[in-house]
């Protein structure tokens, strides 16, 4: 089990604070965490079924000395690098789950924009997009071939099926917002 496991961090939790100082994303989280050292203590503020709660985590050491921004994470060569950053599709910015702290497969969704099709169906910060029309998604290109297969066979939407908490549940978005 990782640090985070350890001390109750579970998937679907979005981590928005490291010791008070808000985190803007994956890349933040991971700059933030890396000026602390193994052993130290970390207060966490995740969102979590909605509302905020915080968490301390012992830090602990990377497997290997490869700075974590350079591993690959199982991903082939062939993976851009936008699949490393967040991606802003279907209403929402997303990142991979290993990039937000989280084990498992999927797309973490960081933020959601306001009045778009994924607010309206109740997509919420934390909640992981496991697949997009039967593509199973580790990366942003997953995501963009399953919106891509469900418009060339001319549906109006994309059947995403996504982890809440403790559910899992299927949520239609149209695929003319993809890119929004």
């Amino acid at each position: 089990d990782s640090p985070a496991e350890k001390a109750g961090v579970v998937a679907g939790d979005a981590i928005i604070a490291v010791d008070g100082e808000a985190v803007e994303g994956p890349r933040d989280l991971a700059r933030t965490i890396s000026r602390r050292a193994p052993g130290d203590t970390v207060t966490l503020k995740v969102w979590r079924d909605g509302r905020e709660q915080e968490v301390k985590v012992e830090l602990g050491r990377l497997r290997d000395d490869t700075p974590q921004e350079t591993r690959t994470s199982g991903r082939s060569d062939s993976d851009s690098d936008e699949d490393y950053a967040q991606t802003r599709m279907l209403g929402m910015t997303l990142a991979p789950t290993d990039e937000v702290g989280l084990d498992g497969p999927g797309l973490a969704v960081v933020e959601v924009e306001p009045g778009s099709p994924a607010a309206e169906r109740g997509i919420r910060v934390g909640d992981i997009l496991l697949s997009a029309g039967g593509q199973d998604l580790a990366s942003s290109s997953d995501l963009e071939r399953g919106v891509e297969a469900a418009d060339s066979e001319g549906r109006e939407n994309v059947l995403l099926k996504m982890r809440s908490g403790e559910n899992t549940r299927f949520v239609a978005l149209p695929v003319d917002d993809s890119r929004s």
